[in-house]
C-alpha cells in the first residue's frame, strides 16, 4: 500500500501587521495565527516561518484536510484556497459597565 504524499508549495494569506509595544504583531487570520517581531521585516520573516511550520506540522500528523476544512478553507483539486475576507472595518462597541470590588 503507497502512501501518498502531500506537497504544499505556496499559499496566499492575508496578513494584518499591528503595532504593539513589543514590536509588530503579524496575524492571519485564515489561520488564526499569530507572532512578534521588533520590525515590520522581522514580523514577516516570522509569520513565514510560522506558516510554514503550521503546514509542515499538519501534513505530518496527517490532519490537513481536518484542519483546514475546520477554519473554512476550500479544496479545488489540488489547491487550498483560504476563505475570502468580506470587509475589514474597526467598529465601536457598547461594553457593560465593569464593577471592580
Amino acid at each position: 500500500m503507497s502512501k501518498s504524499v502531500t506537497k504544499i508549495n505556496s499559499v496566499h494569506l492575508t496578513v494584518q501587521f499591528i503595532k504593539h509595544k513589543d514590536g509588530i504583531i503579524a496575524y492571519a487570520p485564515s489561520l488564526d495565527l499569530s507572532t512578534v517581531g521588533k520590525t515590520l521585516a522581522k514580523s514577516q520573516r516570522m509569520i513565514t516561518e510560522a506558516v510554514s511550520i503550521f503546514f509542515d506540522d499538519l501534513v505530518k500528523c496527517g490532519k490537513l484536510t481536518e484542519v483546514l476544512s475546520g477554519l473554512g478553507w476550500i479544496q479545488r483539486r489540488s489547491t487550498w484556497n483560504p476563505p475570502p475576507m468580506i470587509k475589514e472595518k474597526s467598529i465601536s462597541l457598547k461594553l457593560p459597565t465593569l464593577v471592580t470590588v
